[in-house]
């Protein structure tokens, strides 16, 4: 999956925004930090989900066992997301 590109992330005005993986902290930390993505309030404020390499595999090429997976693997981080003011 390539990585999202900032001024299209901007169009977005969901109260939670899932992103693609990213392959280490220092690039996770380097993807908050970038000025066009500071101005999305889902990433602003934390309630953004960004799920492993795992999870995003599953969601690529989903199947009859690995939904449920992906679902129960997504759901701790799409609830706090969604319980972030």
């Amino acid at each position: 999956m390539s990585e999202p590109i900032p001024h299209e992330l901007l169009r977005s005005n969901d109260d939670v925004n899932a992103f693609s993986s990213c392959p280490n902290q220092a690039a996770q930390q380097g993807f908050e930090a970038n000025p066009l993505v500071r101005r999305i309030p889902a990433v602003n404020h934390g309630a953004y989900v960004t799920p492993d390499m795992q999870t995003i595999t599953q969601l690529r090429f989903p199947s009859v066992l690995g939904i449920p997976w992906a679902l129960d693997k997504l759901r701790p981080g799409l609830e706090k997301a969604a319980a972030t003011p």
